[in-house]
């Protein structure tokens, strides 16, 4: 006789709690394996500001492309300015056609120089708020995301950066932007 409060996942839960586990262990592993002394000079904390598009699918019956527009703060887990993990924090908000979407995300990136340029990679967890014509009411959704980023020094303290990233919730997300991102 089956338990009557015992729930049986299925197999779509069961892959979401798997990609989550993944995920808080990579958070982990790469908290403890940058978190060191500073070496030649710590790295700086950045924030920034960006705009860009979103590529939705499955968020709204049409799929249509949104402008978005956020906020992003990356604080060093310690390590030299050769290169780093970092802490990442973004706020996104987007409106177009019929999606509205507010998201909050938080994850580690590891950024390296290369050339002139600082390339970054990053995976985290988000929370979106979004309502679409599929979804009148306001929807809150708990995802992860993985990114890629491109940056180049503009002055000493004053970056350029373009990023893609996925979202696995709601639906499937690629957001595309471009910013400005500033060391302190």
């Amino acid at each position: 006789m089956r338990h009557p409060f015992k729930k049986t996942l299925g197999s779509v839960e069961k892959v979401r709690i798997l990609r989550v586990s993944i995920s808080l262990i990579f958070v982990l592993f790469a908290a403890t394996s940058f978190a060191q002394d500073a070496g030649s000079g710590s790295a700086p904390w950045q924030t920034g500001v960006f705009i860009g598009r979103a590529l939705p699918h499955g968020v709204s019956q049409n799929d249509n492309i949104f402008s978005i527009w956020g906020l992003r703060m990356s604080l060093p887990m310690g390590g030299d300015k050769s290169h780093g993990g970092y802490f990442d924090a973004t706020y996104t908000n987007g409106i177009g056609g019929t999606v509205t979407w507010q998201g909050l995300s938080g994850g580690v990136s590891l950024q390296v120089p290369f050339e002139t340029l600082i390339l970054g990679m990053g995976i985290g967890l988000d929370v979106t708020r979004y309502t679409s014509d599929a979804q009148l009411d306001p929807k809150t959704v708990v995802g992860e995301y993985a990114t890629g980023s491109l940056m180049t020094k503009i002055t000493s303290s004053v970056l350029a950066r373009f990023d893609m990233t996925f979202n696995s919730a709601p639906g499937t997300t690629m957001m595309f932007d471009l910013g400005l991102v500033f060391e302190f």
